[in-house]
C-alpha cells in the first residue's frame, strides 16, 4: 500500500514508519514528507539533540516549489498506487533534484503532498554527499545547480507545454532568483 524512500546516509528514528502511515490514513495523503534533523557526522546520530539545525518543509506549496523545494526530502512515505500513476522517479546520470522534480510533478497533478511537523530522520552532511560537495562553490557547482533546477522545473514546464514564452518566464524567474542567491553567500 505504501513505499518509504530514504537516502543512503540517512538514519530513521525508530518511530518513523509507524507515525508516517498513520498519518497517511487520517490525512489521506498521498505523500508524506517530515522534518529532519542535520548532523555532521561518520558517526551515529544522537539518540537526542535539542540544538540540531532541522529542515522544514512547507508541503504541496506549487508556487513556491519553482525556487526552493519546499516539498521535503526524498526521505518520505508514498501510497504506491500514486507512486506508480507518476511513473516514478525520472532517472538522469549525474543530476540530483529527482525527489524535488516528483514532489513537485504529484503536486501539480492534484495529488496531496502533506508534512508530518516531527524529525523522523537523521539527515548526515558528511564529505562526500550532493549538499556538501554543491555547497563547495566553483564554476562546477554552478554548473551542477543549472542541471539540477533544469531537472526540478520539468514538471512546471509540462503543465505549460504549448506556451514557450511562459515556460522562458518560469526559467527567467528561477534564473533570477538564483542569481538573488548568489549574491547573498
Amino acid at each position: 500500500e505504501y513505499i518509504y524512500f530514504l537516502d543512503d546516509d540517512n538514519v530513521l528514528k525508530p518511530h518513523a514508519l509507524e507515525t508516517l502511515v498513520g498519518a497517511a490514513r487520517v490525512s489521506g495523503a498521498h505523500v508524506l514528507t517530515s522534518l529532519n534533523e542535520k548532523w555532521p557526522s561518520e558517526r551515529r546520530p544522537p539518540a537526542a539533540a535539542e540544538d540540531t539545525e532541522r529542515f522544514l518543509p512547507l508541503g504541496g506549496a506549487a508556487v513556491v516549489g519553482v525556487f526552493k523545494n519546499c516539498f521535503g526530502d526524498a526521505s518520505a512515505l508514498v501510497r504506491r498506487d500514486a507512486f506508480d500513476t507518476l511513473g516514478g522517479f525520472t532517472q538522469d546520470i549525474n543530476t540530483g533534484h529527482e525527489d524535488w522534480e516528483l514532489w513537485a510533478r504529484a503536486v501539480l497533478r492534484g495529488f496531496r503532498l502533506e508534512v508530518v511537523p516531527e524529525a523522523l530522520y537523521w539527515y548526515r552532511l558528511g564529505p562526500g554527499g550532493m549538499l556538501a560537495e554543491s555547497l563547495g562553490g566553483g564554476e562546477m557547482a554552478r554548473v551542477q545547480l543549472a542541471a539540477n533546477h533544469e531537472r526540478n522545473l520539468r514538471p512546471y514546464v509540462e503543465r505549460l507545454a504549448g506556451w514557450p514564452e511562459a515556460q522562458a518566464l518560469l526559467r527567467l524567474a528561477q534564473g533570477m532568483y538564483d542569481a538573488a542567491q548568489e549574491l547573498h553567500r
